[in-house]
């Protein structure tokens, strides 16, 4: 299978995902956030063996298997599945219909990071717009930009970066933009 399919059958799997973890967002009305200042951690501490105290209101979500970790609201649900392309999770709310979804798989390719350029070659129909470098955890690793995927409201928020031979793909819609941003700001290997 080239690698143009694989992208392409992973992004469409992100869409479903992304459109049975948010069918809350889809009741709110059009809530719009800025997205302009890129997501920068290089200026955090390194990740310790073990985590520092969450934040009041906070609560870690760590995933042992694939060595990471991230805050988010501590009265929010997270939700793992392993999947036959990977892992999904979905960070969500919803009573205040916001989520995050991350679909993660291995990653073999020699490109250690996702440009651009890359993914508008291998998902040429994906409507790129507003593209910004995306540092994670000390490393230039990806891209962040808003798109539209079909059967969901309005804009989405996708962030793609690579980091130890995984692939990471965030999805959010465009009023959850604060909670991806505070996912990716704590996002440590």
């Amino acid at each position: 299978m080239s690698k143009r399919s694989i992208i392409s059958i992973l992004i469409s799997i992100g869409i479903i995902a992304l459109i049975v973890g948010i069918y809350a967002y889809q009741k709110m009305s059009g809530t719009t956030e800025n997205i302009a200042s890129v997501v920068d951690t290089s200026t955090s501490p390194p990740v310790q063996s073990q985590l520092p105290a969450a934040p009041s209101g906070m609560t870690y979500y760590t995933d042992t298997d694939l060595g990471f970790s991230f805050l988010y609201p501590e009265h929010f649900d997270a939700q793992r599945q392993d999947t036959a392309s990977g892992r999904l999770v979905i960070i969500s709310s919803s009573t205040q219909g916001l989520s995050v979804q991350l679909q993660t798989r291995g990653w073999n390719d020699v490109e250690q990071a996702v440009t651009l350029e890359r993914i508008r070659h291998d998902a040429p129909l994906t409507d790129i717009r507003d593209a910004q470098q995306l540092n994670i955890d000390g490393h230039a690793a990806g891209v962040m930009f808003t798109s539209t995927a079909p059967g969901v409201q309005g804009d989405i928020i996708q962030a793609w970066f690579i980091l130890n031979k995984h692939l990471y793909q965030f999805t959010a819609p465009h009023g959850s933009v604060s909670l991806l941003n505070t996912i990716l700001a704590s996002f440590k290997i």
